[in-house]
């Protein structure tokens, strides 16, 4: 089981992330899940005024485990 703590979010930011959320929810992009794995997102401002969702998988790659085969 993977869940990570959320990053602060400033209050216009979180006005943003809802907003997007909703956009997402109902064009059928995203669903509310019950999983145990969660990881933080950060939503960032860009320079030309524009927003920008991320995710941070670095915990979760650390426990992936990866198979090299030819």
């Amino acid at each position: 089981m993977l869940r990570q703590r959320s990053y602060p979010v400033t209050y216009t930011m979180r006005q943003m992330l809802c907003v997007e959320f909703e956009d997402m929810k109902n064009f059928g992009i995203i669903r509310k899940g019950n999983s145990p794995y969660a990881s933080s997102l950060v939503g960032l401002e860009k320079a030309g005024g524009s927003n920008l969702i991320c995710i941070d998988y670095r915990q979760l790659n650390q426990q992936t485990v990866f198979y090299l085969t030819p």
